[in-house]
C-alpha cells in the first residue's frame, strides 16, 4: 500500500537520534515535517529512509542536523516512480558531514533546498546524489550546497560532492545555485559531475576555492546536447570545468 504522513515524526534527541524507515509498496507522501535532529552540542543528527513502489512527494521540511559538534545525518530516498522535493532537506554537519542520496525509476523535481555544509571545525561538505532514469529538474529558486567551514583553528574545510545522472534530460533553473566550495584560507573547490541526455544551465554552477591558498574544483558535464551556462570553478590556484 501507499504512506501519507500527515502528522509529524520528532526522533530529535540530546544523544542518539532516531533513524527512520518508511518503506511502502506504493506512493509515499510526506504532509508534515520529520525532524531528526541531534539538539546537545555533541550529538549526532539522525537517518531518514524511505523506499517506495510508487513515486516519493515531500511536502514537508527533513532535518537531520546534529549539534555543533556532531556527525550530519542522512537522508535516503529510493522510488520506483517518482521523487518530488517541494521543501528543503536539511542535512548540514558538524565538522563530518554524510549525504542525501535521492535515486528515482522516473524523474526527480526539485522544488526546495537540499543542503549538506559543514558548520564546524574545519569540515569538508558532504555528499549529494540525483539519479533519475528519467529527467532531472531542479528549479528556480532552488540552493543545493556543500560547502566546507573555516575552523577556529584557521583551518579550513573544502567543497564535497555532487552527483547529478539523468537519463533523460536535465534542466538547472534561472536563480538556480549549485555549490561546493570550500572555506578561507585554503579550502579547495568540490566535485560537481552531471551526465544527461541533453544539460540546459540556467543558473550558476561554482567550485570554488577560496582564500590565498584555496584550489578550484571541478565541475563536468556529459551530454549529447548543448547547454547554456553559468559557471564559476575558479580559485587562487585555478579549477576544471570540463564538457
Amino acid at each position: 500500500g501507499a504512506i501519507a504522513l500527515n502528522g509529524k515524526i520528532v526522533g530529535q534527541d540530546s544523544s542518539t537520534p532516531a533513524n527512520i524507515n518508511l518503506n511502502a509498496a506504493g506512493d509515499v507522501t510526506i504532509d508534515q515535517i520529520i525532524n531528526l535532529r541531534g539538539t546537545a552540542s555533541e550529538a549526532d543528527g539522525g537517518s531518514l529512509d524511505i523506499q517506495a513502489g510508487g513515486s516519493v512527494v515531500i511536502n514537508a521540511g527533513l532535518d537531520v542536523t546534529p549539534g555543533n559538534q556532531g556527525d550530519g545525518g542522512s537522508v535516503t530516498i529510493t522510488a520506483s516512480g517518482d521523487i518530488e522535493v517541494n521543501e528543503a532537506i536539511d542535512a548540514n554537519g558538524g565538522e563530518w558531514v554524510d549525504e542525501v542520496d535521492l535515486t528515482a525509476g522516473g524523474d526527480i523535481i526539485v522544488r526546495a533546498d537540499i543542503t549538506v555544509n559543514s558548520t564546524a571545525g574545519g569540515g569538508d561538505g558532504g555528499e549529494v546524489t540525483l539519479d533519475a532514469a528519467g529527467d532531472i529538474q531542479i528549479l528556480a529558486g532552488s540552493t543545493l550546497s556543500s560547502n566546507g567551514n573555516k575552523g577556529s583553528d584557521g583551518w579550513a574545510g573544502d567543497g564535497g560532492d555532487f552527483f547529478i545522472d539523468a537519463g533523460g534530460d536535465l534542466t538547472i533553473g534561472s536563480s538556480v545555485t549549485i555549490s561546493a566550495n570550500g572555506a578561507k584560507p585554503d579550502g579547495g573547490g568540490g566535485m560537481i559531475d552531471m551526465y544527461a541526455t541533453n544539460i540546459s544551465v540556467g543558473g550558476t554552477v561554482e567550485a570554488t576555492g577560496n582564500g590565498a591558498w584555496g584550489m578550484g574544483g571541478e565541475v563536468a558535464f556529459t551530454a549529447d546536447g548543448t547547454f547554456a551556462r553559468a559557471v564559476r570553478s575558479g580559485g587562487r590556484r585555478g579549477g576544471k570545468e570540463r564538457r
